[in-house]
């Protein structure tokens, strides 16, 4: 029986994504499906999360990563590579980074059910309709190379959870936030590695899991618990 050592130790160092360009038309409608729903419910602080993260992450793996020949693309016109960023940097961090926000705001056990559903069914319901209806079949490839950056991913992971027992928030919730980034992180590939999508076996999927959301989760609870209300209350009083 394989251990999380042995997964790490053995992960690809390139992971990649192959899909249809009708997959970016079909995940920019449930974009809009997700922002619509954000704003009928009046969820503007998930919003801009999301899309805060969402503009971040475009910039390190749109710009930077593809500068440094972290991430290349497989594509037939160079045009492409903008939709694709577009559909993997802001349109995941928009929903992923909102669906974060849901969870560290925890209105209801129901209102973080409801969300997990929408954005679970939305990402699975993306490559079945990319698969069946067939609008623009060109097809796309994207590699992520992982060398020397496993080492540093996981350490981000160990420092952020022992970040939070420093400052002494309870078991109850540390084990929670590890639930919201694996929950996350699983959201994102399982679609892909049942559609076929993502080429790689099953120690991707455990990796990408356990530490790629998990990367951040903690870190921006800190900012979400114990910075941004302190900021609210200085606006308060400033224009008081």
């Amino acid at each position: 029986m394989q251990t999380i050592i042995d997964i790490v130790s053995g992960i690809d160092q390139s992971i990649a994504r192959n899909f249809q360009f009708d997959y970016i038309i079909c995940d920019f409608v449930f974009l809009v499906i997700f922002i619509s729903l954000m704003i009928w419910q009046k969820r503007y602080g998930p919003l801009a999360a999301g899309a805060v993260c969402g503009v971040i992450i475009y910039i390190i793996d749109g710009v930077v990563w593809y500068t440094l020949g972290v991430r290349e693309y497989g594509i037939s016109d160079a045009w492409m590579k903008h939709p694709v960023d577009f559909m993997m940097d802001f349109s995941y961090g928009v929903v992923a980074f909102g669906w974060m926000w849901v969870a560290f705001e925890r209105k209801s056990v129901k209102d973080v059910v409801f969300w997990t559903a929408l954005v679970l069914g939305g990402w699975f319901l993306v490559p079945f309709a990319s698969s069946m209806l067939h609008l623009h079949d060109e097809p796309i490839m994207t590699v992520r190379h992982m060398q020397s950056q496993v080492g540093m991913q996981i350490g981000m992971v160990v420092a952020g959870y022992a970040l939070l027992a420093i400052l002494r928030y309870d078991f109850k919730m540390i084990a929670y936030l590890f639930w919201v980034g694996s929950m996350l992180g699983f959201m994102m590939e399982i679609p892909l590695n049942v559609f076929n999508i993502r080429p790689t076996g099953i120690d991707v999927l455990v990796y990408e899991t356990l530490f790629l959301f998990n990367m951040g989760v903690p870190y921006l609870f800190i900012v979400f618990d114990k910075i941004i209300p302190v900021v609210r209350r200085r606006m308060m009083v400033c224009t008081e």
